[in-house]
């Protein structure tokens, strides 16, 4: 695909740009991005296509944007690399860390659903310094940051760390394990094919913590 004028004819071109716009659709998708855009400037731009019949066509980037009137959508796959770690270090604490977590199995059978609980784990977790307390709350699907309580329905659990994770002066990483199942029938997400969740720092020390990532494992 190095040449310009021939790059049509790469049988590699097609999967690529194809691949490109599946991302694109990923990225809304996690971003949430689906407010109409309304920029006329780019909504108006056009380039020349040929059609089937070798007809020469105008076509407006606006003609292009939903892939459902275009008729084809992309299939529904596993995507684990969104649950991982922006870099080595993880995310820090200083403030609340929302992330949407996809369900491996969102559509279990009933009973599958009795024979394995979901668990969420909230892994990579590291102490930086050897502090005193630490205190930060898991919560799913949580609608107001602004409000976060643990008597919202929307509340998991609350990690406590009292200098765990230092030893000799080294951090050690912990991970934190929750079941969700019933929270889940609670919130009617069931069936949802990915989650919202918020780790809501406490304390001021949670400066001094990283979080690697979090990610829906089955327990039975």
């Amino acid at each position: 695909m190095g040449a310009f004028y021939t790059t049509g004819w790469d049988p590699s071109f097609f999967s690529h740009h194809g691949n490109t716009d599946r991302l694109w659709q990923v990225w809304r998708e996690v971003h949430n991005k689906f407010l109409p855009i309304t920029d006329p400037i780019w909504l108006n731009s056009y380039f020349y296509f040929h059609d089937k019949n070798l007809k020469m066509v105008r076509i407006k980037v606006s003609d292009v944007l939903n892939i459902t009137k275009l008729g084809y959508a992309y299939q529904k796959i596993d995507l684990p690399w969104l649950n991982e770690p922006n870099g080595e270090n993880g995310r820090n604490l200083e403030n609340p860390i929302k992330m949407k977590v996809y369900r491996p199995k969102s559509h279990r059978l009933e009973k599958e659903k009795d024979e394995e609980e979901e668990v969420l784990v909230v892994y990579g977790i590291d102490v930086e310094q050897s502090i005193s307390y630490i205190k930060f709350e898991v919560f799913v699907n949580l609608v107001d940051e602004t409000r976060a309580s643990s008597g919202f329905r929307e509340f998991v659990r609350t990690f406590i760390s009292f200098t765990e994770g230092i030893i000799n002066g080294k951090s050690k990483k912990s991970n934190m394990k929750l079941g969700i199942s019933e929270l889940l029938k609670d919130l009617e997400a069931y069936e949802d094919e990915s989650i919202w969740v918020t780790l809501f720092p406490r304390t001021n020390s949670s400066i001094n913590v990283t979080v690697d990532g979090v990610r829906i494992e089955y327990m039975r």
